[in-house]
């Protein structure tokens, strides 16, 4: 599987072995990425192939939660018996 540019460079850098957001972006700016990475950015958006079986989504907005907005995933979630009686009323009234 091919990954666009800016995440090559992200697993490349260890960009997530940053202790907080400001060492994040001391990092960035000390490595000389900021600009590289918001070049390879826009270029990702206008240029890179992303696999889509799905032709349906084509032309629309689409979104994939992740973690504990994902409905159907047990990251993040409490599994209190109060908690998961009330979800389906929390969910259904947004």
């Amino acid at each position: 599987m091919d990954l666009p540019p800016l995440i090559q460079i992200a697993i490349r850098e260890k960009l997530w072995d940053s202790e907080s957001p400001r060492d994040l972006k001391d990092s960035l700016l000390r490595q000389g990425l900021n600009e590289e990475l918001a070049r390879q950015a826009k270029w990702s958006i206008d240029e890179f192939e992303y696999a889509d079986t799905n032709q349906t989504s084509q032309g629309r907005f689409a979104v994939t939660p992740s973690g504990s907005l994902n409905p159907f995933s047990t990251v993040g979630k409490c599994f209190g018996e109060n908690v998961l009686l009330k979800q389906p009323m929390i969910l259904s009234s947004q």
